[in-house]
C-alpha cells in the first residue's frame, strides 16, 4: 500500500494531519496539512499579486478586495449587500409586472376610450362631457316629434307621449285675472281649465295666499274658494298649470 505521504518537488502533503496551513516535517520538507481547521491559510493583498481590470467594480485595498457599489440603488443594510429603499426605478423594471404582484387593481392608460371617458386631475377616471350619446342609452324604442323620456315599470327609460305631467308647453301656464269678480261678498272663483296638482298660485293684492283648510283658500276642482270674500276693487290673479 503507497505511503499516505506524497513527496512532490520537496513538498509532503500530508492527508491525516490536522494543523494551521503551512508546516515543515522533521526532514525540513514544506508539507500543506488537507485537514485544515479554522483559521486555515490567511492570504492578504500584501501577501498575494493581485491583478484588477480598469473599471471592473473591484477595488484592492489594506484589508482586501472590496467590491464598489453606487449606494443609491444598492447599499449596506443591517450589515448586508442588499437593494436600498426606493432603489428601483420604472427605468430598471423590464417588461410587465404580473397583476398578483401589484397592491391594488390597475387601468392602463391604453385601455381607456379617450373619446368617451378621461383621466381629470388627481387621475380620477371620468366620462367627458360629449361621451354620452343616445345610443349609449338602455331606450326601448325610438323617438317621435313631441315625446318625452319617461320610466317604464321595468325600470328603463323609454320614448313616451307627452302629457301634463310630463312636459309643460307655454300653452299648458295659465293667468287668469279674477278681480272683477271681487265684490265683497262672492268667495267663489271658477278657472277656466283643471290645474294640475300642486301648481296653482292665488295672489291677492300682490300678496301670495295659502292653501288648506282654515287657512286663505282650498281648492276643489276648477274651483278656487276664499275663507274671507275679497273686497270689491281687490286685485285676485291665479296662476296654474292647466292639464292636458
Amino acid at each position: 500500500m503507497a505511503d499516505r505521504n506524497t513527496k512532490i518537488r520537496g513538498i509532503q502533503i500530508h492527508s491525516d494531519v490536522a494543523g494551521d496551513g503551512l508546516a515543515k516535517d522533521v526532514s525540513g520538507n514544506l508539507k500543506i496539512n488537507l485537514e485544515v481547521t479554522n483559521p486555515g491559510l490567511a492570504i492578504t493583498t500584501d501577501a498575494l499579486d493581485v491583478k484588477l481590470k480598469a473599471n471592473d467594480g473591484l477595488t484592492k485595498g489594506v484589508d482586501g478586495i472590496s467590491v464598489d457599489y453606487d449606494n443609491s440603488s444598492i447599499g449596506i443594510v443591517t450589515n448586508k449587500l442588499a437593494i436600498k429603499a426606493s432603489g428601483v426605478t420604472n427605468d430598471m423594471l423590464a417588461g410587465s409586472i404580473a397583476d398578483g404582484k401589484l397592491a391594488e387593481d390597475y387601468i392602463q392608460s391604453d385601455e381607456v376610450d379617450d373619446s368617451t371617458i378621461e383621466f381629470a386631475s388627481g387621475n380620477v377616471l371620468q366620462v367627458k362631457d360629449a361621451g354620452i350619446t343616445e345610443n349609449k342609452l338602455a331606450m326601448n324604442d325610438s323617438p317621435s316629434a313631441g315625446e318625452v323620456i319617461t320610466w317604464n315599470a321595468s325600470g328603463y327609460m323609454e320614448w313616451t307621449s307627452k302629457t301634463a305631467t310630463d312636459a309643460v308647453s307655454d300653452t299648458d301656464i295659465k293667468v287668469e285675472n279674477e278681480s272683477a269678480n271681487c265684490n265683497n261678498s262672492n268667495v267663489e272663483f271658477n278657472l277656466a281649465s283643471t290645474p294640475v296638482s300642486n301648481s296653482v298660485q292665488v295672489y291677492l293684492n300682490g300678496l301670495l295666499q295659502e292653501e288648506g283648510s282654515g287657512k286663505d283658500y282650498t281648492i276643489s276642482g276648477t274651483t278656487v274658494t276664499f275663507a274671507d270674500a275679497p273686497l270689491t276693487g281687490d286685485i285676485l290673479i291665479i296662476h296654474y298649470i292647466a292639464q292636458g
